[in-house]
């Protein structure tokens, strides 16, 4: 029996797209209202992308901030005074993005990251942000050790034996191949 092709608008999740897309958002060029946010933000979505998906909309239409905005409204994160202690507070042990603390204080991303601190500052915190256990590894986990090594004219870095060396010649691939076991 012959399989019958599905054009995506004929498929169950074209038609549930569909059925909760803003029929007006596609003429506003994707920009969404705020109390279209509020209402999602009252339904229970806290997540920035499901908000979008549920619109039926990208995430880009969505502005973070102004939904940042609607679940503080709605009371989903607690306001805070726009002051360096509790910027601070909110980045480094909430672990808010700037648009939530922005909304939060009720001021712009810029005055946050003002507050916070000097650029170093903002800096470091946004590579705490990625994972990194301290500011000295630039959000990496894993260290590479590296030794100094004078090899006739200069001195080279090498590598430790986690990270091996890319043979680049010909016969430094061949020889590489040779001790492959596989």
């Amino acid at each position: 029996m012959p399989r019958t092709r599905t054009t995506p608008a004929a498929s169950s999740r074209g038609k549930k797209a569909d059925a909760n897309r803003d029929g007006n958002a596609r003429q506003r060029g994707g920009q969404v209202s705020y109390a279209e946010l509020v209402k999602l933000a009252k339904r229970g979505i806290e997540s920035h992308t499901a908000a979008a998906n549920e619109l039926g909309l990208p995430v880009t239409s969505v502005s973070m901030l102004e939904w940042c905005k609607a679940l503080v409204e709605v009371g989903v994160w607690e306001e805070i005074q726009p002051t360096t202690k509790a910027v601070q507070n909110a980045k480094d042990n909430d672990r808010n993005r700037w648009e939530l603390i922005a909304a939060r204080a009720d001021i712009s991303v810029q005055a946050a990251r003002d507050l916070y601190g000097d650029e170093e500052e903002v800096k470091a915190a946004a590579i705490r942000g990625r994972g990194a256990s301290n500011g000295d590894d630039n959000g990496s986990s894993k260290s590479k050790t590296t030794k100094t090594t004078t090899r006739g004219r200069g001195t080279a870095k090498k590598e430790s034996a986690a990270a091996p060396k890319r043979a680049r010649t010909l016969a430094e691939r061949r020889a590489a191949n040779r001790r492959n076991p596989s």
